[in-house]
């Protein structure tokens, strides 16, 4: 994709094309941020856990959204190392497949069939 700009001058142009490109990079970057550092996990380094919501607080889309978040953390190795704190109602586990099925129930999918 590139931004055209009618009647610019060939240094204009390249200056669009640069700050353009720029935004791309910047904007990439974030996404990649957010999605190792997501706004629904507590990231504590100091004790090297990762606090995750209590799955019985999250409506069916919320759960599904911290799912998918959680199964990509899982595959880029952001929770490798980490104390998992997670719950279930009066439940806790530090086992981040436990929690998978947990927020797979709480969305309707029988993990097991």
């Amino acid at each position: 994709m590139k931004i055209q700009v009618e009647n610019a001058t060939p240094q204009i142009q390249a200056q669009i094309d640069a700050n353009f490109l720029e935004s791309q990079a910047s904007n990439a970057k974030l996404i990649a941020q957010y999605r190792t550092t997501p706004t629904w996990a507590t990231f504590d380094d100091k004790s090297n856990s990762v606090e995750l919501p209590d799955v019985a607080s999250l409506d069916k889309s919320d759960a599904t959204h911290v799912l998918k978040g959680l199964q990509y953390l899982m595959e880029i190795g952001r929770l490798d190392g980490k104390t998992l704190i997670a719950r279930n109602a009066g439940q806790s586990t530090d086992s981040p497949l436990l929690y998978q099925d947990w927020l797979q129930a709480r969305i309707g999918v029988d993990a097991h069939a």
